[in-house]
């Protein structure tokens, strides 16, 4: 249902687990890649022997002449590895990669709900922006800090996060409690300011909160933060409380959601549809005699309504994945009024493998899903029935109307 002036940049090490593989390394296979195309371009030619045994056959042949001739040939670790994300880079698909120690750890704790120690934030990795900050944890470091939502972080002891990939971001915020962090960090109206953090002892990552909003008339607020072990508990339990306080009215909240579990998705949005209403429609390739077919499973709620209530959804441009489909589930079957600004568009399923013996995992995109009206968001994003910024005066008079 998981990253005052800069001193110079140091040189990856090499015997690090979470470090890039070495440029020297994809140059010496991309050249040996092209020279196999070279060699036959024509169709039943030489690439017909890259099938199963045969292929694994000359990777290792590959492996064995680096390690023979290579003047200076890298650790075995780090040339597997290299050949992983080889493979992964072909499929052009930005979710699917391979998860070093580290983030696989860190992944793992936040999904399922297990303490951690940090600077208190969940966090985005953006390779263009940086590291942007979509969850703050309540009364950690970073918001003692005065670190806001949708702040962007720019530099971590120096070393602009651009350059990092997902497992040295999360490993340098994370750290021994007591150890310090600089950062430098982009605000929402794009000043910049340097941040020193003492990293502390962290709670459990809050999966939901709710309340009765001030100021209106019985209606209650239910905020998802990720979707995680618990998260359906955790909102059924909250929903009950509001419905104990005589509540007219529910909001939603989804904005800086960035998804998490699937199942906690399709589980949580069954608690908003009547029984057999379609949530979702999952495409997924299936292997038949006749070879891979795509097929398509509409996922169905299997619960008695809970929530009988009008319903507002707030979404934002980060809200993405597991929130897409709960809200998406919402407007198509005409439950819930999405107010806010487009979504995401992250539409695709991943699965995490963990590679034996490695304390890593693969993470490969297996599946889509679509709206229930049948809607494909990839890179579009759901668009709101009522389009605005919200800040939290704007909100209130949306929601009073």
């Amino acid at each position: 249902m998981s990253q005052a002036s800069a001193p110079p940049l140091k040189a990856p090490d090499p015997r690090t687990e979470d470090q890039p593989v070495s440029r020297r390394l994809i140059a010496l296979l991309a050249v040996l890649l092209i020279i196999q195309l070279r060699t036959d371009s024509t169709p039943g030619g030489y690439w017909d022997d890259w099938q199963n045994a045969r292929g694994l056959q000359i990777l290792a042949q590959v492996h064995q002449e680096i390690k023979r001739r290579y003047q200076d040939p890298p650790p075995d670790r780090e040339l597997f590895i290299a050949a992983i994300q080889g493979m992964l880079h072909r499929l052009d698909d930005p979710y699917s990669d391979y998860v070093p120690p580290r983030l696989h750890r860190y992944t793992s704790e936040i999904l399922s709900n297990e303490e951690y120690g940090g600077i208190g934030i969940v966090p985005r990795w953006d390779p263009e922006r940086g590291v942007v900050v979509l969850q703050l944890v309540p009364g950690g470091p970073a918001e003692k800090a005065d670190i806001k939502q949708g702040d962007v972080i720019l530099k971590i002891d120096g070393v602009s996060t651009v350059l990092l990939n997902q497992g040295q971001v999360y490993d340098r915020l994370r750290g021994e409690i007591g150890t310090r962090v600089d950062l430098v960090v982009e605000m929402s109206d794009g000043t910049r300011r340097s941040v020193a953090i003492v990293r502390g002892p962290l709670p459990r990552p809050v999966m939901a909160t709710g309340r009765m909003l001030a100021g209106l008339d019985k209606i209650g607020l239910l905020r998802l933060f990720i979707f995680g072990d618990g998260t359906t508990v955790r909102s059924r339990e909250i929903l009950k409380d509001l419905a104990a306080e005589g509540m007219r009215g529910l909001v939603v909240d989804l904005r800086w959601n960035g998804g998490g579990s699937l199942d906690e998705g399709l589980s949580t949005a069954d608690l908003f549809l009547p029984k057999d209403k379609v949530i979702t429609v999952i495409e997924r390739r299936r292997d038949t005699p006749q070879g891979f077919e795509l097929e398509r499973i509409p996922q169905r709620s299997r619960l008695p309504q809970d929530v009988r209530l009008p319903v507002v959804v707030l979404v934002n441009d980060i809200t993405a994945s597991a929130s897409e489909l709960l809200a998406g589930a919402l407007q198509d079957n005409d439950v819930g009024l999405l107010i806010g600004t487009p979504t995401t568009g992250k539409a695709r399923i991943q699965e995490l493998m963990p590679l034996a013996g490695t304390g890593g995992a693969l993470r490969l995109t297996v599946g889509r899903y679509l709206t229930p009206k049948g809607r494909d968001i990839q890179g579009r994003g759901l668009t709101p029935d009522i389009l605005v910024a919200l800040d939290e005066e704007t909100g209130r008079t949306i929601l009073r109307s």
